[in-house]
């Protein structure tokens, strides 16, 4: 049977068109995409923002650098309030220095994932396409990686504490040499990601 038809009876030109609407829709969402991923790589040097916390966050995630590093926080928070990254601005404790560092263990990099979705592709490709073999295949590569991978040992990493102390000090460097920028100047260049403290968001 064939996947494609043509439709001559007039009674179906409005689906059709509406059809085609949406269409058009979908690829200009993808351009738009497009060109927002292009606008980003182009212009990343100027809108880059190191310190992490451009727009004067209230929460945790706000508090570590941006790109944040693969263990996210050097260390521990400690978190005594709904919004505690707030309050420690407040009280001058929001960027602290650790007394020890310690290594920090991480999930090894994996290509299970990818392996994964591989297998899976070709298998919804092969199962529409009526790919017997090819389904088998890919079927079958889906047990065998996670088997494979089941019983591999070193599932993990670690990541020294010199280096998490070289990381972390060097970040809070920067954001001790960087100005703090208020609400008009926010999405300006000369924001690198220390937002000023304003107090009418204090209090509320």
């Amino acid at each position: 049977m064939a996947r494609s038809a043509t439709y001559t009876d007039p009674a179906f030109q409005p689906i059709i068109m509406v059809s085609l609407f949406g269409a058009v829709l979908i690829v200009l969402g993808l351009v738009f995409v497009l060109i927002q991923l292009w606008v980003s790589v182009r212009d990343r040097e100027q809108t880059k923002v190191p310190v992490g916390d451009p727009w004067n966050g209230r929460t945790l995630e706000w508090s570590i650098p941006s790109p944040p590093p693969e263990y996210n926080f050097a260390l521990i928070p400690q978190v005594n309030d709904r919004d505690d990254f707030t309050m420690s601005k407040e009280n001058g404790t929001a960027y602290p220095v650790a007394k020890k560092y310690e290594d920090i263990e991480m999930p090894a990099n994996t290509a299970l994932g990818m392996i994964l979705c591989f297998a899976f592709t070709i298998l919804s490709f092969a199962l529409v396409w009526h790919i017997w073999w090819l389904a088998l295949v890919s079927f079958l590569a889906v047990p065998t990686a996670l088997i494979y991978y089941s019983f591999l040992l070193d599932t993990t990493k670690i990541i020294p504490a010199k280096q998490v102390e070289r990381e972390h000090k060097a970040w809070l460097a920067e954001v001790a040499n960087a100005t703090p920028v208020t609400r008009e100047d926010e999405t300006k260049s000369v924001n690198t990601g220390l937002a000023a403290l304003e107090l009418s968001e204090t209090a509320s």
